[in-house]
């Protein structure tokens, strides 16, 4: 797939879906720099996009330790997608990095009991 997808960039640079899914499959290697590289243009040519940004910050956070453009990142997802499928590991990520986490809409809370429970 690799040596098939970089040329096909090589020709067509703005793809960023084929980009966005390079730099995934780089990460599965253990090639955080190149799929840094990868996501950095990503986000750039696609900032509307929340996925991007959520990989961008397990990169810049696990592969290169730079918290603060992380924290960004996982930010920029929330604000893209509050209710998306990875916002509650954004929100637990930047729990774990002490930043003030940004909470669901209320549309999405369920009131609860004194016990936890759902109420219906």
């Amino acid at each position: 797939a690799l040596d098939y997808a970089h040329p096909y960039l090589g020709r067509h640079p703005e793809d960023w879906p084929l980009r966005f899914l390079l730099a995934s499959v780089h990460i599965g290697l253990g090639e955080g720099q190149t799929a840094y590289e990868h996501l950095e243009r990503v986000v750039r040519e696609a900032p509307e996009e929340p996925d991007p940004h959520f990989l961008f910050a397990i990169v810049l956070r696990d592969e290169l330790g730079n918290i603060a453009e992380a924290t960004s990142h996982f930010e920029r997802y929330l604000e893209l997608a509050p209710e998306g499928e990875r916002a509650g590991a954004a929100r637990e990520s930047l729990s774990r990095m002490n930043v003030p986490v940004p909470r669901a809409s209320r549309e999405s809370l369920e009131p609860v009991t004194d016990t936890g429970e759902a109420i219906q």
